[in-house]
């Protein structure tokens, strides 16, 4: 069993993979929507270095797999996707995405908290804004990558933060 959350043009999905009796499952999730989609893998055909092809419900289907900055770019049947993993390396702020572990959320870069979204105690939902970080005249939305009640804000509006540092402590929503 195999489970991994990615971000996919900045949408956070868990993948699940489970292998049974020779049968082969992969199980993606909408962490935000909760929607789900089951594939039945039927066999791996080919696995030669940087591609992969499978076969699912009798499709063939070819996957392209390539480093990238930050993460990896993957291409299903001729459509790239760029891949982050959650729990890997830090995006960038500009996808408005973080990599912090569950339960932290920390400033991507060094700034002033322009503006603060939430209240400890608020149950806010994957994606929301919690705050913002203004630097060199440029805000930047900090979102929170799952759902979650707040449980500490250790800055106040107009405080100036530090790369890393801890700007929302909040309780994963797992429900």
């Amino acid at each position: 069993m195999a489970i991994s959350k990615l971000s996919i043009d900045g949408v956070i999905y868990s993948v699940h993979v489970e292998e049974n009796d020779g049968n082969i499952t992969a199980s993606i999730t909408n962490v935000e929507s909760k929607e789900e989609t089951t594939y039945s893998i039927d066999k791996l055909i080919d696995k030669q270095g940087k591609k992969i092809s499978l076969s699912i419900n009798n499709k063939s289907i070819d996957i392209f797999i390539q480093s990238a900055s930050g993460g990896k770019t993957v291409t299903i049947n001729n459509v790239l996707y760029p891949v982050f993993n959650v729990t890997g390396k830090k995006k960038s702020s500009a996808g408005g995405g973080s990599a912090d572990p569950d339960g932290v959320i920390t400033a991507p870069l060094a700034g002033i908290v322009a503006k603060i979204n939430v209240q400890v105690g608020d149950v806010i939902e994957a994606g929301e804004t919690t705050c913002i970080v203004e630097a060199m005249k440029m805000q930047n939305e900090i979102k929170i990558p799952i759902k979650g009640k707040i449980t500490s804000i250790p800055f106040e509006e107009l405080s100036r933060v530090e790369k890393g540092d801890v700007v929302i402590n909040y309780e994963p929503i797992t429900s």
